[in-house]
């Protein structure tokens, strides 16, 4: 994720919650665990931007996405608002998310 010029900088921390995908609008209904270190800080924004992994188990059932909504967390606990992020993928049961990083 990257920031445009002219935000501030903000602190976040862990994998993002409330994680649902959909596809051409229509919600899947698979919710997304979480793995790795959600106390580790990381700066975001302009010039700074971060990822996240989204790691899909390989067993055969995946379902095509196109959309992925979530909320942010910060060091002490969730950034009001949905984001989204809009591209191909394929998710099923036992996709989980990663802490975000820091870089793209």
């Amino acid at each position: 994720m990257t920031a445009p010029r002219g935000y501030a900088a903000c602190r976040l921390a862990g994998s993002p919650t409330g994680v649902a995908f959909a596809l051409h609008g229509t919600p899947l209904g698979i919710t997304a665990g979480r793995y790795g270190d959600q106390g580790a800080p990381v700066t975001f924004g302009p010039g700074r931007p971060v990822h996240f992994d989204i790691q899909v188990p390989n067993n055969g059932h995946g379902v095509p996405a196109d959309e992925a909504s979530f909320t942010l967390r910060a060091p002490g606990g969730e950034i009001p608002g949905t984001s989204v992020a809009e591209g191909r993928l394929e998710v099923t049961a036992g996709t989980v998310i990663g802490p975000v990083r820091p870089g793209s």
